[in-house]
């Protein structure tokens, strides 16, 4: 199950589904509860903070349940239809190209290559950019934005 499918499936159901600086997707309920939270780098990392009184259907909750651990169990490369490298447009001459993410200290820098390991990515899915613009409250206009192919 791709990240666009995820998304759309709770936001039907009327969960809201927001994206944290730790690149995990976070669906809490209509009325701004904590439900779950699903890493997109790692696959089977989530966890669920159900409560009964939440959500007091028990087939609500068991249809949650399942969707959330379908997504988790995802493949990380088939849940992002298309990912992008970001490419600094004027530090590329000193050997600050690519940005990258280092996914366990959740820090990111500039790299001369761009890099893909289980520690360290430069690819992003669009939610991820989306999530650096927020962050950092850029435009990201100093950058390329360039598909992976």
């Amino acid at each position: 199950m791709n990240i666009k499918e995820f998304t759309k499936t709770l936001q039907d159901k009327n969960y809201c589904v927001e994206f944290s600086d730790r690149n995990e997707v976070c669906i809490l309920s209509a009325d701004g509860y904590y439900i779950a939270r699903v890493n997109a780098d790692y696959m089977g990392v989530f966890s669920i903070g159900i409560n009964a009184s939440q959500i007091e259907d028990e087939n609500e909750r068991t249809w949650l349940v399942d969707l959330i651990t379908c997504f988790a169990k995802t493949p990380i490369d088939e849940r992002s239809d298309k990912k992008y490298r970001i490419k600094h447009k004027w530090l590329s001459d000193k050997g600050l190209k690519y940005l990258c993410y280092d996914k366990l200290s959740y820090v990111y820098f500039l790299s001369e290559e761009p890099l893909v390991s289980d520690e360290v990515t430069s690819e992003f899915t669009q939610e991820h950019i989306n999530s650096i613009k927020r962050k950092f409250n850029t435009s990201l206009e100093d950058f390329d934005i360039v598909e992976v192919k």
